[in-house]
């Protein structure tokens, strides 16, 4: 699946070879993010530029969420864990973060220590669904926030880490310690649940990070002058 600006949401079944779109429902095409249930696959989550939509048909058609308190706000930042694939993090382009532990039927602010930072991505924890990073801009400055309590309160652990956007996170499945922020001046590591940080790429506008499951240490740049691999480690 790929969301797209302008175009919605787009699907191949046969590798990227092909793709078609698959917007029935969708009445917002500027897709910012897309979260799918590992554990239903068919079911997937738009972040859009106007509010979050849901696909329970592998994006055969669409419904929002018109009701929630996002309501037609733009979502840049979408994330899905929790033991059963049903607790979902939005993050609003006013600067607001909503959680859902009921598969998006309603949504709770979880903004509290996150001050005035707008979020731009989410990613949770794979073995430790309450601890959830977050990566902000705010002012002058972007950095990465920390919650080890799902989103009741959240911690500024941007130490070492000077970009003023940070707009992707990626988190190593062994060790789940390992992490990694893609920002507007880099890519930064961390391997003590982002305590600290260190510059692995410098002078580069990283938007986007994939990690290879199946190999450690292979993570994927999606950088505004083309794309980056890194070995081990």
């Amino acid at each position: 699946y790929i969301g797209t600006l302008g175009g919605g949401v787009f699907k191949s079944a046969n590798g990227g070879t092909s793709w078609t779109p698959n917007n029935s429902g969708l009445s917002h095409l500027g897709v910012f993010a897309l979260a799918i249930r590992s554990s239903a696959p068919v079911t997937i989550y738009a972040g859009t530029q106007g509010g979050v939509f849901k696909s329970t048909n592998g994006a055969a058609t669409w419904t929002g969420f018109d009701s929630s308190p996002i309501g037609s706000s733009a979502v840049r930042g979408l994330a899905i864990g929790g033991p059963k694939q049903t607790t979902l993090f939005a993050a609003e382009g006013y600067g607001n973060l909503y959680k859902s532990i009921n598969g998006g039927a309603s949504w709770t602010p979880a903004n509290s220590g996150l001050q005035t930072a707008q979020v731009m991505t989410i990613t949770i924890d794979p073995s430790n669904p309450a601890t959830v990073y977050a990566g902000t801009t705010y002012a002058d400055q972007g950095g990465v926030f920390k919650t080890t309590n799902g989103g009741t309160s959240w911690t500024s652990i941007k130490s070492g880490v000077n970009a003023r956007i940070v707009s992707a996170l990626a988190i190593d499945p062994s060790p789940p310690s390992t992490i990694y922020a893609g920002t507007d001046g880099g890519l930064f590591k961390s391997t003590d649940g982002g305590m600290n940080w260190m510059a692995i790429v410098k002078n580069a506008e990283v938007q986007a990070l994939a990690i290879d499951p199946s190999t450690t240490g292979a993570i994927y740049a999606g950088t505004s002058s083309g794309v980056l691999k890194g070995g081990s480690g």
